[in-house]
């Protein structure tokens, strides 16, 4: 049978020139009844599907829509972290402390696997014990703050940080490096440092329009 969107399999009951069904199991209700099954669809009768269920020429119209069209993000979108800080990371300072360890484990994996001079730097909300404003999208913005390695290469001509952290594999317990797919970027595009996939055209989890070279060196509020 010969339907609008492709040949749709019948089944004809023996002996018999009446109809047919559209499911086997048509067919075998049909030879178990023995011929008393009303399970036939007449051949002169029969219509295109459309004709016969016009629901499916809605849905026939529905697949074949345009793909989706996916909103850009705006700056309204962004929402202030006044907390929010990205600083270069220097292990003799008090202000690091709590960090020192974490560090220690991230530079001596990236040593084990060839990095030379491995630099780092750290984002973190340390601004936010000395204020009481409440930090939007606060799991967002915490998953941020951790340790950023910089890549010996540069993004749209400034240097280009990308997030590691240790992962404890289980059920051994080893500690592994994790080199992720979020990174700290100048995006020359939209003249913004941002946070988030390597990518311009893609919104970032947060972003900081200042022309700053470093993105420790920015004035602004992320």
């Amino acid at each position: 049978r010969q339907l609008p969107s492709g040949t749709h399999k019948i089944y004809v009951p023996p002996n018999q020139e009446a109809g047919f069904c559209y499911q086997r199991k048509g067919a075998e209700d049909y030879i178990n009844s023995k011929g008393k099954s009303k399970n036939l669809t007449p051949f002169g009768t029969s219509q295109f599907m459309e004709e016969k269920y016009p629901a499916s020429k809605k849905r026939k119209s529905i697949d074949h829509a345009p793909a989706r069209r996916y909103k850009f993000a705006k700056n309204e979108d962004y929402e202030e972290v006044k907390a929010f800080g990205v600083f270069k990371y220097d292990k003799q300072k008090k202000a690091c402390g709590e960090a020192f360890a974490e560090h220690q484990e991230i530079q001596a994996a990236l040593v084990e696997r060839q990095f030379k001079g491995p630099s780092l730097l750290l984002t973190s909300l340390a601004k936010s014990k000395k204020s009481k404003e409440p930090v939007p999208q606060t799991q967002i913005v915490e998953n941020m703050c951790c340790f950023w390695y910089k890549r010996p290469d540069d993004f749209c001509g400034k240097p280009c940080f990308q997030r590691v952290f240790m992962k404890k594999l289980e059920p051994t317990g080893k500690k592994v490096l994790i080199c992720s797919e979020s990174h700290i970027f100048w995006s020359k595009e939209y003249n913004c440092w941002k946070i988030g996939v390597l990518n311009e055209d893609m919104a970032g989890y947060l972003k900081c329009e200042d022309p700053a070279g470093l993105p420790w060196e920015t004035k602004r509020t992320w």
